[in-house]
């Protein structure tokens, strides 16, 4: 593996009103976040390593396949695999999304709607898609355009439906738009 495809981590634990330092580790380097909770090992998402916070132990195959995870709400979760995502909710099953080859950026999220059940938005590097389980087609394109960034997502005007402001690079503009795509 080649320096560019790698990420050094430097570990540093708090023992007795002290920072140490632990021996630093490699992971190959991923294409979203650096991590999702998981107990007490944070999962380096993108890849199949964990991290043990209590005893800085790098778990090289911590998961079985390269994995981003969305954050959990009500039980409710996405799995961001390399060529599709999985929705993993108790009140409403919907397919899996497949991805398109020619996305270099793939990041799922959680959200909660007014009414209390899951959502998800998927962030890819020109696209952002509004996954609603309990949509008839469950995944709706809300903007597609230049290279847009991660959106704040918040009722603005208070109808009960979520909007989703972001920058928008290729148009050095700030977007905001309804779950509808209404800009």
């Amino acid at each position: 593996m080649s320096q560019s495809n790698q990420l050094s981590i430097s570990p540093y634990l708090n023992e007795n009103v002290q920072w140490v330092k632990k021996p630093d580790f490699v992971t190959p380097i991923n294409n979203g976040l650096i991590s999702s909770q998981q107990g007490d090992t944070i999962a380096i998402d993108g890849t199949t390593f964990g991290f043990v916070e209590q005893t800085a132990e790098l778990l090289p195959n911590f998961r079985l396949s390269a994995v981003q995870e969305s954050k959990r709400i009500n039980s409710g979760y996405a799995a961001n695999f390399t060529n599709s995502i999985e929705f993993n909710l108790a009140q409403t099953p919907i397919s899996e999304f497949t991805k398109t080859s020619s996305s270099y950026r793939s990041y799922v999220g959680n959200i909660e709607f007014k009414s209390g059940t899951n959502g998800f938005f998927i962030l890819e590097d020109t696209r952002l898609i509004l996954v609603n389980p309990n949509s008839e087609s469950p995944f709706k394109t809300i903007y597609e355009g230049g290279e847009i960034d991660w959106p704040a997502i918040v009722d603005f005007d208070n109808d009960g439906e979520l909007d989703f402001v972001f920058v928008d690079y290729a148009l050095n503009n700030v977007i905001a738009v309804s779950s509808n795509g209404a800009v």
